[in-house]
């Protein structure tokens, strides 16, 4: 579970055109599930916190 003090940070999502580019470029459709997730973040950043 992630915690506020982790230093990780949701990134917002994919936009939907950069999800269909690149199932354009690899030739083949993202599974559901996978989709989804890049459609609710693009990612986690670890940000350090200070002093690390």
């Amino acid at each position: 579970m992630l915690r506020t003090d982790d230093g990780l940070e949701w990134q917002p999502a994919a936009d939907p055109s950069a999800i269909a580019a690149v199932e354009h470029r690899l030739g083949i459709e993202l599974p559901t599930e996978l989709r989804g997730q890049y459609q609710a973040t693009d990612g986690i950043y670890h940000k350090p916190a200070s002093g690390s």
